[in-house]
């Protein structure tokens, strides 16, 4: 596959690599974006994004993307982050989909849901891994 293409759905090991706070694009909120990197299989060293929304007008908006960031903070056993970089490092199970997308007359891929991965061991709030 080439770098730009859709993964297959599925379960794919990845960590975080990457992540910034973002002002939506109608300044009615703000997301965390996440960069992840796959680091196992046949896909190693692809990336995929997740944008779950910290804060927005809609009330619905902003309960799905704490709800989101809440199961990846699960997952990676960081339960209360005091910044989006202690995130960085573990691996987690993502769960993919494919979905087409309108905008682009297209398929993309839709990271929708989180899972621990092997031995993840829960971490308490300001741990800072070496």
């Amino acid at each position: 596959y080439p770098d730009n293409s859709t993964l297959p759905a599925g379960k794919y090991v990845a960590v975080v690599v990457a992540s910034d706070v973002k002002a939506c694009k109608n300044g009615d909120g703000k997301y965390l974006e996440l960069q992840f990197q796959i680091t196992e299989g046949e896909y190693a060293g692809r990336f995929l994004w997740h944008r779950p929304v910290l804060e927005h007008s809609n009330p619905t908006a902003a309960r799905i993307g704490r709800e989101s960031l809440a199961e990846l903070c699960r997952a990676v056993g960081v339960l209360n982050p005091q910044d989006s970089v202690e995130l960085h490092g573990i691996p987690v199970i993502l769960r993919v989909q494919v979905r087409h997308d309108p905008a682009i007359d297209g398929y993309v891929n839709r990271i929708t849901g989180f899972q621990r991965h092997g031995a993840t061991q829960l971490r308490a709030p300001g741990w800072r891994g070496t």
